[in-house]
């Protein structure tokens, strides 16, 4: 059963700007770090500006979302967080509006636009979506270099993509993403498909993120599985044949790509920064010590956390948390983690209900599995193509 989703063809000045907004959150670090617009963030408030007063004075307020779950649970943890992180007192940031806008009011307003205009027009929305993340893409591959931006020093000559750093190859799971969810609608051919299939893992495969790797292999397994009839008795030849091509591509990363070093490398990292005896933390890598430090500190403060993006100076740490859940335990403290398992959960129970609809189930439930994958060694609380990954479960009528 497919979804009705051309309930509104026309685009009125308020879908416009929405949509601004949507490809300039999602395109933002291309103007940042390649084409360098320096005053992009300016662009990008007065696009959420006149996106909010065309949501506040047209009569379809989008903002009425606030109120449904998942989103209500997301905004009761901006709101929260919010407070606590101005009691808390520690500033960890050189540009306090931007780290505001970024972090407490850019997520939910894509949540809201994409939950919106998809329930207006869910394949024009997706699509909108789609293009700016191929652009997104395109443009990391297209200007490579060996420069991390994070530290400011050239890297290994191996890894490709550092005018982006990871956030080409983390993109690249969302691109993937959206590609099979479009593809499985019946809105792009399969020659698309395989297309922005393959140029997303030649971006993960070029950087060399273990994490973004393992991410699409969730998605594109699961939308594989999608597509299987177990009353069929062909479908055990399908999934033999699917089991050995992924064995050989795997091998073959494995053993050629400094991405399948880099895989090995994992265990031996975390064996070097754990020093718990706690074996299961190896297999973070060279996260492990930041899941210490950061149990450590939530011990410390249980109920309130120490405040978003205050693990940095709190824990006297060289770089910032890149685990969402110990962002949630360590910087928000239990009252945040749960607000955010609530939201998560609230997300989990949209893609049950589509249970019946098998292909887009496994499509949708694939998405919401990458992104908690993602989540063990990458922070996602302000990313805002992970959110509109979230709301293309909330927009949809069977």
């Amino acid at each position: 059963m497919y979804l009705k989703n051309d309930r509104s063809h026309g685009i009125s000045v308020s879908t416009l700007f929405n949509y601004i907004f949507l490809i300039l959150i999602l395109t933002q670090d291309i103007f940042v770090y390649i084409i360098r617009v320096s005053n992009i963030n300016t662009i990008v408030a007065i696009a959420f500006i006149l996106s909010a007063f065309c949501a506040i004075f047209t009569t379809q307020n989008y903002f009425k979302l606030l109120k449904t779950p998942p989103i209500l649970f997301w905004a009761i943890w901006v709101i929260y967080n919010y407070i606590n992180w101005n009691v808390k007192g520690i500033v960890n940031t050189n540009n306090l509006l931007l780290f505001k806008l970024s972090s407490f009011v850019y997520p939910i307003m894509t949540m809201c636009i994409v939950c919106f205009e998809g329930r207006k027009n869910l394949r024009r929305t997706t699509l909108v979506v789609l293009i700016a993340l191929v652009i997104y893409i395109l443009f990391g591959l297209l200007f490579q270099g060996n420069y991390d931006i994070y530290n400011a020093r050239w890297e290994d000559m191996r890894r490709g993509g550092q005018l982006l750093g990871n956030l080409l190859p983390l993109t690249a799971c969302m691109l993937t993403f959206f590609t099979v969810f479009t593809s499985s609608n019946g809105w792009i051919g399969k020659g698309w498909l395989y297309t922005l299939l393959v140029m997303s893992l030649v971006s993960i495969v070029i950087v060399a993120t273990r994490k973004a790797f393992a991410g699409w292999a969730i998605i594109v397994i699961m939308s594989l599985f999608s597509g299987f009839n177990i009353k069929k008795p062909s479908t055990i030849f399908k999934l033999a044949l699917l089991v050995g091509v992924i064995y050989l591509a795997y091998n073959y990363i494995l053993e050629d790509t400094y991405l399948g070093e880099r895989i090995m490398m994992t265990q031996a990292q975390g064996e070097q920064a754990n020093e718990t005896g706690v074996e299961e933390l190896n297999y973070l890598g060279d996260r492990a010590m930041q899941y210490i430090l950061g149990w450590e500190l939530f011990l410390e403060h249980p109920i309130h956390g120490i405040g978003l993006q205050n693990f940095q100076v709190v824990a006297d740490y060289p770089f910032v948390l890149h685990t969402e859940y110990m962002v949630q335990l360590c910087e928000c403290g239990l009252i945040g983690a749960s607000l955010y398992l609530l939201f998560m959960g609230g997300i989990l129970a949209k893609v049950i209900k589509i249970y019946n609809n098998g292909k887009l189930f496994f499509v949708c439930l694939g998405g919401i599995m990458c992104i908690l994958f993602l989540n063990f060694t990458a922070w996602t609380y302000k990313g805002n193509a992970y959110f509109a990954v979230g709301q293309m479960n909330t927009c949809q009528e069977i």
